[in-house]
């Protein structure tokens, strides 16, 4: 190991039952300052290749540039209950999407919860 940093995140927003979720702001802080501590510390080598990680089933919408819509909804956001029925009655029951805290669920949520959405909104998310 060459080098290693770390940045504290706030913990999740808990605006109403179910919900949890984060501004993405904060994330691009703590990869800002990550990226300056691991260069200071690299004395001179040049990495070729950079990997990042994060919490499977985050989601988060953004705009056609990449700049976020809103929060971000964490891994444990559950508020997508509502929206199981219509993904049981067409998601083989070996699928990872029958809970509400999946990415599916979440992006439907969002998607009633944000409309009209700009042009070329993506729906951005940690896989696993």
């Amino acid at each position: 190991m060459l080098a290693l940093a770390r940045a504290p995140l706030p913990p999740p927003q808990r605006v109403e039952p179910g919900a949890s979720e984060q501004d993405p702001e904060h994330w691009w802080q703590a990869v800002v300052g990550v990226l300056a501590e691991l260069s200071a510390g690299l004395d001179g080598y040049r990495p070729r290749a950079l990997a990042l990680d994060g919490t499977s089933a985050s989601l988060l919408l953004a705009d056609a540039e990449g700049r976020p819509l809103g929060p971000a909804l964490m891994y444990d956001d559950s508020r997508a209950r509502e929206r199981l029925e219509a993904i049981d009655s067409v998601a083989p029951p070996e699928a990872p999407v029958h809970s509400a805290s999946s990415s599916l669920a979440k992006l439907l949520h969002l998607l009633d919860a944000c409309a009209p959405l700009p042009p070329g909104c993506r729906a951005l998310h940690q896989a696993d």
